[in-house]
């Protein structure tokens, strides 16, 4: 990887990266100095187009021999660990960028930052102990509609909450004898982004949503908020908590489809911890485990079934 760079009053000003991969992971240091800021139009494809390299001729450059790491090309980003700003438009353009990984101290972002961003996408953020639990995570969920799915963790590695904010969007809707526009709400997405109080997570107003999503979102996603909060229950009252495991009871043959389809069998192990198998469940899900030849899912839950459900004993009378 080769970095364009300018020396700023604090650190290092990161302008634009090159390399091959998708995945990019900034350097902490350069010349023994923090990177601290990422620069306007950082990763945009349409800034270098314009030859904006020459409006910095007092930066410094790591060698030009890759290509540039912008557009289309950026799918993964880990900020490093002092890093406290993004520029504006830093990801304009950026279409396939699906995750970004930064700590806690990374508080401000430029206007527009992420113009021209689509599809879901995955933030993980990294609290640091002697910080004060605050992010700007309220700022990039108003800045996306599509989904975002939210891991907060601790220095240790250890996971505090995994959150899914819903995509939403907004709709003009015509009232034609009226002679009158209004604007018409479709998703959870836009209540689930207001459960923020000092940029810090409100948890139960978090959970609060759910009833609003349960009759707006899919199955996919509702089976990820649920596996959420009851995997990691930070700030889950014991009233929510009961919500959550009730609707997995009540929904248990989509949820068990669903979490089949999953890369792990955490879903599918959290249902088992938490009762909320049926044997209509087991059935389906290892029907269609059996079909897609997943053989490890079909596994567990012939075993699971096989404890929760053990098979009757047949009696005979003489």
């Amino acid at each position: 990887m080769k970095v364009f760079y300018r020396k700023i009053n604090h650190g290092i000003e990161v302008l634009r990266c090159f390399q091959e991969d998708s995945e990019i992971w900034i350097p902490a240091e350069i010349d023994g100095l923090p990177v601290v800021r990422i620069g306007d139009y950082a990763f945009s494809g349409n800034y270098e187009k314009e030859g904006s390299f020459e409006v910095w001729e007092d930066s410094l450059y790591q060698g030009r021999d890759l290509p540039a790491y912008c557009g289309e090309r950026v799918e993964a980003v880990h900020f490093p660990e002092k890093a406290e700003a993004i520029g504006r438009y830093a990801f304009y353009g950026c279409r396939n960028l699906k995750a970004l990984f930064f700590r806690n101290r990374l508080l401000q972002l430029g206007a527009g930052i992420f113009t021209g961003c689509r599809g879901r996408m995955e933030i993980e953020i990294t609290f640091e102990e002697n910080r004060e639990p605050i992010s700007c995570l309220r700022e990039i969920c108003g800045e996306i509609r599509y989904e975002l799915d939210v891991t907060c963790k601790q220095e240790n590695g250890e996971i505090l909450s995994y959150l899914i904010f819903p995509e939403h969007y907004e709709e003009a809707v015509e009232n034609t004898p009226a002679r009158i526009l209004f604007t018409q709400h479709h998703g959870s997405g836009n209540h689930y982004r207001q459960c923020f109080f000092q940029r810090k997570i409100k948890y139960e107003e978090y959970d609060r949503q759910f009833p609003l999503a349960e009759a707006q979102e899919s199955m996919e996603v509702l089976a990820g908020i649920v596996y959420g909060r009851l995997r990691y229950p930070t700030g889950l009252t014991e009233q929510k908590r009961e919500m959550y495991v009730r609707f997995g009871r009540n929904h248990s043959l989509e949820l068990a489809l669903v979490f089949g389809d999953w890369d792990t069998l955490d879903g599918l192990r959290l249902m088992e911890k938490e009762k909320m198998f049926t044997e209509e469940a087991f059935d389906g899900a290892m029907k269609k485990a059996s079909d897609n030849r997943k053989e490890e899912v079909l596994s567990y839950l012939m075993e699971a079934r096989r404890k929760l459900f053990p098979p009757k004993r047949k009696t005979f009378e003489l």
